[in-house]
């Protein structure tokens, strides 16, 4: 037997499902990570964490399953952006052009938006990196933003 897999890498966490050919649901797993929220209107996660609950997901998968996986399909957060640096490190100096963003347009309104203004987040800051410091080499004492 063949199946496909499909993985949501969700807000609280990651879920994963193997179907088979007929259309079948043969197995489910999920994993769990911490959405933190250090002060009010501040919410905040690690990338690592994301990627850990799917390989969990995966493993769990792989270990109910005695199939070939023959497709693989992968979901995510709407509204997301994660900036890397040249080290593959999350990146965090976007908080100027998200702060430009909410100030300009306003928060209700901001809220009302469909998906795509991250990517005018994303342009502003390609736009501006050039004049950004660098950030030092080596990995990040934390990832969390201040």
């Amino acid at each position: 037997m063949t199946v496909a897999v499909g993985v949501d890498v969700g807000t609280t966490g990651a879920r994963g499902v193997a179907v088979d050919e007929a259309g079948e649901v043969v197995a489910t797993a999920t994993s769990n990570y911490e959405l933190r929220t250090p002060r009010p209107l501040w919410t905040e996660q690690d990338p690592q964490d994301w990627w850990r609950g799917v390989e969990v997901v995966l493993g769990r998968l792989a270990g109910e399953l005695d199939s070939r996986i023959v497709g693989l399909g992968l979901t995510g957060q709407m509204h997301g952006s994660v900036f890397l640096d040249s080290a593959g490190e999350v990146d965090q100096r976007t908080g100027k052009q998200c702060s430009e963003i909410s100030d300009r347009v306003g928060a209700e309104r901001l809220a009302r938006w469909p998906p795509r203004w991250g990517c005018d987040r994303g342009s502003r800051w390609r736009r501006e990196a050039a004049t950004m410091p660098r950030l030092p080499s080596g990995p990040p004492s934390s990832t969390t933003a201040s």
